[in-house]
């Protein structure tokens, strides 16, 4: 099923551990509208300027895959609005900057480092987007931080350069993204209380 122009749902969906593992990772109606929008609005705009295709390393992942691979409670990936991606032949760095030039409207992009492995999370909620930019770092003891970026900052990031052809390691589907905080509306003071 095609999603939008360039993507479609079995994309969005395929997983490496789903499959391996038997895990029933298809989407909801309400999951694949949310899908749809993500590809309509941030990921076709931004495979037309790149002019390349772009693979989706992690797309939408169900209650028991997004356990197994401890994405986040809260996750993005879990109600079909975030994407994982590299694209052949080109440093994901260079995707990341790319999508904040375009001023997609995005609620976050994560430039995501851990190790070798490096992939852009990047999402989208209709009517609610923050326009988010984070740096993913992996820690050696397994703890994730999410240090916040101005777009100048970020685009601003370099990476050594290095000799030979660009060769991005594989991607692992592993947990990414910060846990979604809401926000608990103040209470009313009192009467009397100081």
């Amino acid at each position: 099923m095609n999603l939008s122009r360039h993507f479609t749902l079995e994309e969005l969906t395929a997983s490496t551990t789903a499959q391996a593992e038997h895990i029933d990772n298809q989407p909801t109606p309400a999951e694949i509208a949310a899908l749809r929008a993500l590809c309509t609005t941030v990921l076709d705009p931004l495979r037309d300027a790149l002019g390349q295709p772009i693979k989706v390393t992690s797309g939408y992942r169900g209650p028991a895959l997004n356990r197994r691979v401890k994405g986040a409670a809260k996750s993005q990936h879990l109600t079909g609005e975030a994407a994982d991606l590299q694209s052949p032949g080109l440093s994901v760095l260079a995707l990341f900057q790319l999508a904040i030039r375009l001023q997609l409207p995005f609620d976050q992009i994560i430039y995501e480092v851990n190790g070798a492995a490096k992939w852009v999370h990047i999402s989208h909620t209709t009517g609610a987007n923050k326009g988010e930019i984070l740096l993913g770092k992996f820690g050696p003891d397994g703890k994730v931080s999410y240090p916040k970026l101005t777009a100048a900052a970020a685009l601003a990031l370099s990476e050594p350069r290095t000799r030979g052809p660009l060769v991005e390691p594989d991607y692992t589907e592993l947990r990414d993204e910060p846990v979604r905080r809401t926000r608990k509306p103040k209470a009313a003071p009192q009467p009397g209380a100081l």
